[in-house]
């Protein structure tokens, strides 16, 4: 794959899985300081709602989003990169755009506005561009996939060791590998398979399955070089997410300090 670009660029393909995004061009030095250190990076994920039930937000719900509130929410988690959707899975999009419907009021400059906060404070900015769930598009806008990009897999996992993953170039080509789970076995296979200088990120808080995703295994994670994704769905048309999301968002918040004072070596460094 192409490494000209320094910037993660990424789409989601229908019924195989996804990528995330980093779209920093123009901050070069925090996107090389970023891919040198651990990844600890937490979210109010816009693609859901949950009032009280977990829904598919809709462009209205992130109507009023104020950029400068969302943008602080985040940094006060000890999270290292600034993150947020820029295409919404349910086909909207948060900046202007003629390549479908935009969000209304300030959410259709959410994404931008946010940008700018994170470039002022010298913060790398990873956004979310996901056309395979908006099956139009994924369908007629192939042109969207950008050269010279660098990709992270979001490995599908029904099962660790699936005979299907064994030698294919989702995994062996992609920059990182993600997991959106924590469970050993998955997480096992995926520093078994990892290629050198291939990252690794496993999810912190995010799946609300039993036995998904458990915050207080971090360590395990961290000592072995992995870098983290956690997110939380807001109750619209407040972003932040429930009271009942407290206890397990202070043990991010915590783990992420802690890494902080005793960062590990990562894995995918170019100094292994």
């Amino acid at each position: 794959m192409q490494n000209a670009s320094r910037a993660w660029m990424g789409r989601f393909y229908p019924g195989i899985s996804g990528f995330f995004t980093l779209m920093n061009s123009h901050q070069v030095p925090e996107i090389e300081r970023a891919n040198d250190t651990q990844v600890r990076l937490m979210h109010s994920d816009l693609n859901w709602a949950s009032d009280p039930i977990q829904r598919a937000a809709t462009p209205q719900d992130w109507a009023m989003v104020d950029a400068e509130e969302y943008f602080n929410w985040h940094m006060e988690f000890g999270t290292n990169a600034m993150y947020c959707q820029a295409y919404l899975f349910g086909g909207t999009a948060l900046y202007p755009s003629r390549l479908g419907p935009v969000a209304p009021g300030e959410g259709s400059t959410l994404f931008p506005r946010l940008y700018r906060l994170a470039r002022a404070r010298g913060v790398p900015t990873w956004s979310y561009f996901c056309v395979g769930a908006d099956l139009v598009m994924s369908n007629h806008r192939n042109e969207w996939i950008v050269p010279g990009t660098r990709i992270l897999f979001n490995v599908p996992y029904h099962k660790p060791k699936e005979s299907v993953w064994e030698g294919h170039p989702m995994v062996n080509e992609s920059d990182g590998l993600f997991a959106e789970c924590n469970r050993p076995e998955v997480l096992e296979w995926l520093l078994s398979v990892r290629r050198p200088g291939q990252r690794l990120m496993t999810t912190i808080l995010g799946r609300c399955e039993p036995g998904e995703c458990d915050p207080q295994d971090w360590r395990r994670w961290h000592e072995a070089g992995c870098d983290f994704f956690g997110y939380v769905w807001g109750a619209p048309p407040d972003f932040r997410p429930p009271e009942s999301k407290r206890a397990e968002l202070d043990v991010v918040r915590q783990a992420f300090r802690e890494m902080t004072i005793s960062p590990a070596r990562h894995q995918g460094s170019t100094a292994q």
